[in-house]
């Protein structure tokens, strides 16, 4: 049956996807019917629209090894038991007031732990059937609908594409006659060697364009599955990517991205004229949340004047720590008017349960950028083999016309980040080659320059074997055995 429905719903958006990007509506996906209900969230489905093929990639997420449908699906049950007072199976209207938002869940992932209570509105509860009651399928929906139980899409664009290709042009035209020859695309390391104003043998994008925040973009805007409505954007409809409600027929590109504490997965997807580069990102979320759980418990401690391991509602009011007051009746699931310490730690566990969930997919749009396509490695800035290298990849990737630069060929750069949370900005460097090597390259960009080998001479000539002036990881894992 859910197959047969899966088939009709690609059917009915087939007329959309060949209509072409402007057509391609972008908001809340259709609920499913109460027969089948929907208690795990099915994985991320987007198609790419930037090209001449349209092509389909899927994601699958995994927390610690566990599916996030089936993380989500477990918070989702002890969000129900905690909701469900009288223990009957069903919310009731007060039961469902303590139920936060799905927008309150969903703020989670930007960090705003232990915000005000918002609860949802009844009738977005209580709908298949409207019978006055709320079962746990009807709530698992409303979350889906809105957005809470699987991967959220943010997509953005950095502004400065354009100003850094231009930058990087200017200074590598080292005879001003208004073109980048081979010479000087040879020569690119040592005539951009002066910008590197920190020394690190790196170039960055604030020292091509002075005051420059590299990228200077964050997905800022949700990137919700197709339905028959449409909210127009002038962000979203131009932007190359298009979110799919669940099912549909097999995927160009399945991926599979591992995160918690051994991040896996990252690929390099090759979308026709674009290049799309996927992999897990670093988050502080589930860290900065286990510092405020810590926090809100010693808060409790010093609001319970009298000790005896509850707070009244008084108690609460006179804090000065605003959760206590807020979550008061959250917390209170007896009823009784006190809070005490195991309901506390109950209501801040649950919180955690959500917080752990919230999965963000980033995806920035950087066009046809000169300064990302030479950056190989993806980490935010120039390296020396990068730049010595940079003749012979734009060659090879067919981007000179008649041996100049024709920055319309430049393939377009898209990265994305899979993230608990909002990804921590800044780069992440390769860690590759024998723990002596990775000591070395203090600037990380996964080559052991001259200056950072700590050896002599005739040792860094020795394992250099190609004598460019770098050690590989490749020549340090070759020389290691």
């Amino acid at each position: 049956m859910m197959l047969i429905r899966r088939r009709v719903a690609a059917l009915l958006l087939l007329p959309l996807l060949l209509a072409g990007p402007a057509l391609l509506p972008i908001v809340t996906p259709l609920a499913a019917p109460p027969a089948e209900p929907a208690v795990a969230s099915d994985p991320l489905e987007l198609i790419y629209v930037g090209g001449e093929k349209r092509q389909k990639i899927r994601i699958d997420v995994e927390l610690d090894g566990r599916p996030l449908a089936a993380v989500w699906d477990e918070t989702f049950r002890e969000l129900f038991a905690d909701l469900d007072r009288d223990g009957d199976g069903f919310l009731s209207r007060e039961e469902a007031r303590r139920a936060p938002s799905a927008l309150r869940v969903r703020q989670l992932s930007w960090g705003l732990f232990f915000a005000a209570p918002a609860a949802p509105p009844w009738e977005e509860l209580d709908r298949r059937p409207a019978d006055g009651k709320v079962s746990f399928e009807e709530l698992v929906d409303y979350y889906h609908r809105h957005g809470v139980g699987g991967v959220q899409v943010a997509v953005g664009r950095p502004p400065a594409t354009d100003a850094l290709t231009d930058a990087l042009l200017r200074r590598l035209d080292r005879d001003g006659d208004g073109r980048v020859s081979k010479a000087e695309w040879q020569a690119a390391a040592e005539s951009l060697h002066a910008l590197d104003l920190n020394d690190d043998e790196l170039i960055s994008g604030d020292e091509l364009v002075p005051g420059l925040a590299y990228p200077g973009a964050f997905g800022a805007t949700l990137l919700t599955p197709l339905s028959p409505d449409h909210a127009p954007s002038s962000l979203l409809d131009s932007f190359p990517f298009r979110r799919l409600p669940d099912g549909g027929e097999a995927p160009d590109h399945a991926l599979v991205i591992r995160l918690g504490r051994r991040p896996q997965g990252a690929a390099l997807l090759d979308l026709g004229h674009a290049l799309c580069d996927v992999r897990p990102g670093d988050s502080r979320l589930t860290a900065d949340f286990a510092s405020a759980r810590v926090l809100a418990r010693q808060r409790f401690a010093e609001t319970d004047a009298d000790g005896d391991g509850r707070l009244s509602r008084a108690e609460a009011e006179r804090s000065s720590f605003a959760p206590l007051r807020d979550l008061f009746d959250r917390a209170d699931r007896d009823g009784d008017g006190y809070v005490s310490a195991g309901e506390w730690s109950a209501c801040l566990d649950l919180e955690g349960r959500m917080v752990e969930g919230q999965v963000l997919l980033t995806i920035l749009d950087h066009g046809c950028g000169l300064f990302e396509f030479l950056d190989a490695d993806r980490d935010g800035v120039l390296s020396v083999r990068e730049l010595r290298s940079a003749w012979s990849r734009l060659d090879a990737a067919g981007c000179l016309r008649d041996g100049v630069l024709d920055r319309s060929r430049l393939p377009r750069q898209l990265r994305c980040v899979v993230s608990q949370g909002r990804p921590r900005g800044g780069r992440t460097p390769p860690r590759r080659g024998p723990a002596w090597f990775r000591a070395m390259d203090r600037n990380g960009d996964g080559d052991v320059s001259r200056r950072e080998f700590l050896g002599t001479d005739e040792e860094f000539r020795r394992l250099d074997v190609d004598g460019d002036g770098l050690i590989s990881a490749e020549e340090a894992d070759k020389m290691g055995r």
